[in-house]
């Protein structure tokens, strides 16, 4: 018959309660059972690891605010700590809603340094929500006469490239170019060029 263990996990039932791991969690309560528990004040009971203790996608290791979210606005945003700053992305439910423009040069694919930011938070931000698996780039153009469809295709890649140089795998993106097909407002309508000039990042479901 086997010897309880005087751990203080239930040794008034005289038999052994496991831990297979060492963390004094009981592998019955464990959820992580092969896996030692971090002591660190965040969630020690429940036997696993917490190696982003914030949530913010910075690895504790790396993180040096690992109590306290990064906050995603183009100031430091890959140290882990909250700062101030404007944010100009927000994860909206099925989308990344942007609050600025992503801007190329006139009739071409070239991104403008002045979209950098914008487009440097919203790596930032995918980099802290691996629940998302997946994200479609969608260029949208105003009707100009028939080159709408390569350029937007152009424009999409471009951004798809520039995220995957800041760490987000190509594996999670998708480029899509939609040319004028799908036009906010008519095409004679004065405000056209600018509403129907837009880039849409959409959550792909898992």
């Amino acid at each position: 018959m086997a010897a309880e263990d005087r751990d203080g996990f239930e040794d008034d039932d005289g038999c052994p309660d496991l831990d297979n791991d060492g963390d004094r969690v009981a592998d019955a309560t464990d959820a992580c059972p092969d896996v030692p528990e971090d002591i660190d004040n965040f969630q020690d009971l429940d036997g696993c690891p917490d190696l982003d203790d914030d949530g913010d996608g910075i690895p504790d290791l790396e993180d040096r605010c690992p109590q306290a979210a990064e906050t995603i606005n183009g100031v430091k945003d890959d140290d882990g700590c909250p700062d101030e700053g404007e944010s100009l992305v927000l994860l909206s439910g099925d989308k990344i809603e942007l609050l600025d423009r992503i801007r190329f040069g006139k009739g071409n694919a070239i991104l403008a340094k002045s979209s950098f930011n914008i487009l440097g938070q919203v790596a930032a931000t995918l980099r802290a929500h691996p629940e998302i698996a997946a994200l479609s780039i969608e260029v949208h153009l105003p009707d100009a006469g028939g080159s709408e469809q390569a350029l937007s295709e152009a424009r999409a890649q471009a951004i798809l490239d520039w995220l995957s140089q800041w760490g987000v795998p190509e594996a999670r993106l998708r480029a899509v170019g939609r040319g004028a097909s799908a036009p906010l407002v008519p095409k004679g309508d004065k405000l056209a060029s600018t509403l129907n000039d837009r880039v849409e990042l959409i959550v792909v479901p898992r």
